[in-house]
Parts: structure tokens; sequence; C-alpha cells
């Protein structure tokens, strides 16, 4: 048992006698190379950025250069992902100013009253149902006020005022599937019903069998419209198909002029909804 226990003992005393050894004399280069080649295998972080060099006190100049070099490395990595998060910026900010230049020159183009409004955000469950936008100061801003947007630099329909909040305003987009207006197929064609269906594209339905209507036909808001200005452009028809539950006529998909993804602020019409005449006036 006495023998165990002294053999037991050799191993720690050999130990703590080198111990004492290397605390009493300076270690050598090849010792604090081999600690700060094991420091940097097993915790990398605190060599790399520390910024004071005393851990490298005694090491060869190779080793030395070694980590150094390692150092510039992980900062100038760094650097370039700031700079590249930098650049996008400002791409963001230069789309942001030809965007906002194009609509100081819509606006002198625009016949009605009404402000612009900077989109807040838009339905999350649904990009092709409504949109927030932000409530001016001293807004005049009334439900079913229609509201239009500049694409490819021309004035395109977006949707109506919905609901008007102390601080904010929520638009219904014409892809919206309650969505319906009176549209016309050109300057000059017919009328018919345009509908959202929830989805980025748009239906015109009740087009009679005896019109033609190709593919490439503008559709423009309506002047039978009692609540949105006449000839507002709405979309291109892309694709004609026969409208089932009536035979006698069929119906178009319109692309929209406007990308709701692309929506950044929208110009609301002061423009209120026209009143039907009742019947004890025409008497």
């Amino acid at each position: 048992m006495g023998r165990n226990v002294e053999n037991a003992r050799k191993p720690f005393l050999f130990f703590f006698a080198l111990s004492i050894f290397l605390l009493i004399f300076p270690a050598t280069k090849v010792l604090h190379s081999a600690r700060i080649i094991l420091s940097y295998l097993l915790y990398p972080d605190i060599n790399l950025y520390s910024k004071n060099l005393w851990y490298l006190r005694n090491v060869p100049r190779n080793v030395e250069n070694l980590l150094k070099t390692e150092q510039r490395n992980i900062f100038l990595e760094n650097k370039i992902k700031s700079n590249r998060i930098l650049i996008e910026r400002l791409q963001m900010l230069e789309d942001e100013n030809r965007r906002l230049t194009n609509l100081l020159n819509l606006r002198p183009q625009l016949p009605w009253k009404g402000e612009w409004a900077r989109v807040l955000s838009k339905n999350p469950d649904n990009w092709h149902s409504f949109l927030f936008i932000e409530k001016p100061e001293n807004s005049k801003i009334k439900v079913n006020f229609p509201t239009v947007t500049e694409s490819r630099g021309r004035v395109v329909f977006v949707g109506r005022v919905l609901e008007v909040f102390p601080s904010y305003i929520k638009v219904i987009l014409v892809t919206d599937r309650n969505s319906s207006y009176v549209c016309t197929l050109g300057r000059d064609g017919p009328d018919a019903l345009v509908e959202g269906r929830g989805k980025s594209k748009i239906f015109v339905k009740y087009i009679p069998m005896r019109l033609e209507v190709k593919k490439g036909v503008e559709v423009f808001t309506s002047p039978s419209s009692m609540i949105l200005p006449s000839f507002i452009y709405m979309g291109k028809v892309e694709k004609i198909q026969p409208q089932g539950e009536f035979p006698n006529y069929y119906m178009a998909q319109v692309a929209p002029g406007f990308d709701v993804r692309k929506v950044r602020e929208v110009f609301v019409i002061y423009r209120e909804q026209t009143k039907g005449v009742s019947v004890e006036e025409i008497k």
C-alpha cells in the first residue's frame, strides 16, 4: 500500500519540479512558439483580435509575421464586408433618388389635386391585397379616394382608399379579390368590368363575343366610373380566354401597369364620389 502511494507521488513531484523550473528560468523561443501556436489552434479569436502584442514576445520573427498577417487578413475581410454593405446602401439611395426624380417630373402631368404619400407596409399574407400608406399632416384624404403611382414614366392606377386612420391609411389594390371597377378597352373601346383575384393579374369580364380584343390592348379607367377619373392607365391585355358562366361573353387577362413590389409612393387623388340623381329630381 505504501509503495503504491509512493509511486503515485513520483509523477506529481516530477511535474511540480518541472513547473517550478519553467517558472524560474525564462522559456525559450521554441516554447513560446509552441504556446502561441497551441493558443491559436485552441482559441484563435483571443490572438487574432487582440490589440496587445505582448503575447508575441520571445517568438521567432516568422511566427510573429504569420499571426500578424492573419490579423490583417481578418481585418481586410471585415472591411470588404463593410464596403459591400455600404455599396448596397448607396445603390438603394441612388434608386430612391431616381424614383423621386421621376415623381417630380411626373407632378406637372397630374391634372388632379391630391397629395403624395409614402408606402409604409404591405399585407404580409398577400402583397396583391392591400397596402398601408402614411397619412400626411392636415390630410384631406377620405375613403374611396383613388390612388395612382408612377411606373415607367406614366401614371398608373393602383387602387382606392379603404380606411383612414389617425396616422396611416389603408389602400385596397386593384388586384385584390374584392376590387372591381368599370374600365374601357382602349381609349375608344367599349366598357367592361375589371376585377382582381388576389394575384398578380387582373381580369376584364363581360366582353361581348362580337367585339375583337387583341393581345396588347391597353385598359383604362372608364368615364362611366363614379369614383375614378377617366382614362387612367390600368394595364395591358396578355391573354384572351372564354368566360364559362356567360357563353356570349369572354374575358381578358391583364397585366397591371405597376409592380406592387416596387411601389414606394402613391398619389392620392382628391375626388368625391359622383352623386346619383334621385327619382324626385327627375320628376
